[in-house]
């Protein structure tokens, strides 16, 4: 509009579950963060979509401020236009539960995206019946944002000729580290609000354009998917 922002909507989801989301952060000791010379373990995130537990909530926001603030800024919009979008889901939801747990997919965005670009897709998906696990690399996306708020550009990583190809390899790693993370968070012995929450003997794997080539390649070398 010429007063503000323009106004967009997300569209409603499909299914007949009502959805909740959890971003984690993921620290993997065996690796090292690209470009941090060996001096950091590798970080990164997941976002899990799945069927919620009734009750009330706080509704997810479309994207965080600074992650609106930087695409914005790319399409010459005001923040806003994502900042005051509201989803469906609820931040932080309980999990809902039902005997043996429910199918797996994970997603994997494409070169340079956002995971909070594909949110229509993914919640949608998981208000008919999955946990959906939206993966988003640093150093590979143009901004990532962590639970705790912070974010990381892409920067010179990501410039390098040889960087989708590297990308690659490190998405392999990450994607596999996220089926252990299930596995763990899955055990009802542990703590987790998620145990028993996951059907890993179905788990599917999709993406776009290099996700799609990182699904086809972790499938080569790991059978869980």
């Amino acid at each position: 509009t010429s007063t503000g922002a323009p106004k967009f909507a997300i569209p409603a989801v499909t299914g007949v579950y009502p959805v909740g989301t959890r971003s984690v952060e993921l620290v993997d000791q065996a690796r090292h963060e690209p470009g941090s010379n060996g001096q950091a373990p590798r970080t990164f995130v997941m976002q899990l979509w799945y069927p919620r537990a009734p009750g009330k909530g706080k509704r997810e926001r479309y994207m965080p401020a600074k992650v609106a603030a930087f695409l914005a800024a790319g399409a010459g919009l005001l923040a806003a236009t994502f900042t005051r979008l509201e989803l469906a889901a609820i931040s932080n939801a309980s999990p809902l539960h039902r005997a043996g747990g429910w199918p797996v997919v994970l997603f994997s965005t494409g070169y340079g995206v956002e995971r909070q670009l594909y949110t229509g897709l993914v919640e949608d998906l998981a208000s008919h019946g999955y946990v959906v696990v939206a993966i988003d690399h640093p150093h590979d996306a143009n901004i990532v944002a962590f639970p705790d708020g912070h974010t990381v550009l892409i920067g010179k990583v990501g410039e390098r000729k040889s960087a989708i190809a590297n990308a690659l390899t490190v998405r392999i790693a990450d994607t596999r580290y996220v089926l252990d993370t299930l596995e763990r968070l899955d055990r009802p012995s542990g703590r987790s609000a998620f145990a028993g929450m996951f059907d890993l003997e179905h788990t599917g794997m999709f993406g776009h354009s290099l996700g799609g080539a990182a699904a086809a390649a972790t499938m080569r070398i790991d059978r869980r998917i």
